[in-house]
């Protein structure tokens, strides 16, 4: 991209030469920042020893997950079991990894198994844990074995082909339907079975899973494709100069002031958001005072205005404006969502290699034994997700698909990109714009709770949302594409789990 002049709002040349020079005090300001993103890095990786606020603190993240892998294999068995008679044993093969974790975790894998491979493989699954319990000589406490013989009966009475369990007694079915959930049912409406009824509803469930996660999967490969042909036809537009840079750098007096309001913004932002937390103990309206909290911690804003910054200049140093094309700006914000798919990909191809280098599926909490609760890339929101009613949903759309694009991509995006864009602007277009972008997507990625192993695909997602910033000047399109994607995946987690 080739600079040109910026949209209107923002000042000429000469407007800043009566402004006095403010330098701030960035590398103290950088200090702090460092600092701070080393906390919450730490704290969202282990750290906190206690539930991220929104976390259901019912259900961890990882046992939803397991739920949503689980019912996509039985839902896609049921629904290709009349093509393909092979596909449950097909998809029993890529359920394998599922098999880790929790004494609990294990139990529900052996009830796929007998769901996909029969019910001499569920006895193989429970035999194995019983093997690894007594040679890891971990104790197994009153619940865990009253579980595991409750399912050995289960699954010995259906390889006898006894569909009724008879041997069963009614209090392990009980145990069965409390401890397990979904599993629970599962493992007591069999194929076979009589209560016709009950498995139905069931393999419905599992069906909507199957279906929600395929249906996405083949928007997201669509959006690919259509993606990379607008990123062809950007770059070339690019290279004719056709498409130029809307980030006038070079002639602020006071960039050095952005790196002190990104540091106060964390601050502010931990504060506001921990006691948010620590306030509001009703499950049902923490969220929404997260979502105050989130944008109470634009006041930030207010520290440039206090060190003499003009509001104006503000406003069009961090991309608060309408743009050069006020009413086209939320379309183009679609299309730089479309534009980002492809960088996303690379992100996530990334993030899965990262996953098997450094094997992760590790330990909760660095819990040193095999049946330690699995770690899975996830954001906490999917825990609350699973068990929320209609206001709920609000407040999650509000969270996700408003909230953290507004004050997400006006901090990143907008104020330090900014800091960062001056600061390296004489190096040249190309490598002052991958500086900022990269250093601001890193930031950006390792503050999110769903881990190190998907910093690749939230760099990928913000370096996209960089690149629709500096192309267009304003942040409507980048918060536009922010908003879309979060909502997408909101839209598709509920409808996965069945909310």
């Amino acid at each position: 991209m080739h600079n040109e002049e910026p949209a209107a709002l923002i000042f000429e040349d000469e407007d800043n030469t009566d402004i006095p020079v403010r330098r701030g005090f960035p590398r103290i300001a950088w200090l702090v920042i460092l600092a701070m993103v080393g906390f919450v890095t730490y704290m969202q990786n282990g750290g906190r020893g206690e539930p991220h606020p929104l976390e259901d603190e019912e259900s961890a993240p990882q046992d939803i997950i397991m739920l949503l892998q689980s019912r996509y294999l039985v839902g896609a068995a049921s629904l290709w079991q009349d093509q393909d008679k092979l596909t449950a044993h097909k998809l029993y093969e890529q359920a394998a990894p599922l098999n880790q974790g929790t004494i609990e975790q294990r139990l529900k894998f052996a009830i796929v198994a007998e769901e996909l491979a029969g019910a001499e493989e569920a006895l193989s699954v429970l035999s194995d844990i019983n093997d690894r319990v007594e040679t890891s000589g971990f104790e197994l406490n009153n619940q865990q074995l009253e579980l595991r013989d409750a399912l050995t009966a289960l699954m010995t009475d259906y390889a006898a082909e006894e569909w009724t369990a008879p041997t069963v007694t009614p209090h392990q079915r009980q145990l069965i339907k409390d401890q397990l959930g979904w599993f629970g049912d599962l493992a007591l409406a069999p194929k076979q079975g009589a209560n016709e009824a009950a498995r139905s509803a069931i393999i419905r469930s599992a069906q909507q899973t199957a279906i929600a996660l395929l249906g996405s999967a083949g928007l997201f490969c669509l959006f690919l494709m259509v993606g990379i042909m607008v990123l062809v036809l950007f770059t070339a537009a690019y290279v004719t100069g056709s498409v130029q840079s809307a980030i006038h750098c070079g002639h602020s007096n006071h960039a050095g002031i952005y790196p002190e309001t990104f540091a106060f913004w964390l601050l502010l932002f931990f504060v506001l958001t921990q006691s948010a937390s620590y306030l509001v103990q009703d499950d049902r309206y923490r969220t929404l005072a997260m979502a105050a909290a989130m944008f109470g911690s634009l006041f930030a804003l207010a520290w440039p205005r206090l060190r003499g910054i003009p509001w104006r200049q503000i406003r069009s140093d961090i991309g608060w404006t309408a743009g050069k094309r006020p009413l086209a700006e939320p379309a183009i914000g679609v299309g730089s969502y479309i534009m980002t798919i492809p960088f996303l990909f690379v992100g996530f191809l990334a993030s899965v290699i990262l996953m098997f280098v450094t094997g992760l599926v590790e330990p909760v909490g660095g819990g040193g034994d095999e049946f330690s609760p699995t770690s899975l890339p996830s954001h906490p929101i999917v825990s609350t997700v699973a068990t929320a009613d209609w206001f709920m949903v609000f407040q999650l759309y509000l969270v996700a698909a408003i909230g953290a694009p507004v004050v997400e991509e006006t901090m990143f995006r907008g104020v330090m990109y900014r800091h960062l864009r001056e600061c390296s602007h004489r190096w040249g277009f190309l490598l002052s714009f991958l500086f900022s972008a990269l250093i601001n997507s890193f930031i950006f990625a390792v503050i999110h709770p769903q881990g190190l192993v998907a910093v690749p695909a939230l760099m990928a997602i913000a370096f996209g949302l960089t690149l629709a910033r500096e192309w267009r000047g304003t942040l409507i399109p980048s918060m536009i594409a922010h908003g879309i994607h979060n909502g997408l995946l909101l839209t598709v987690l509920l409808l996965a789990i069945g909310n």
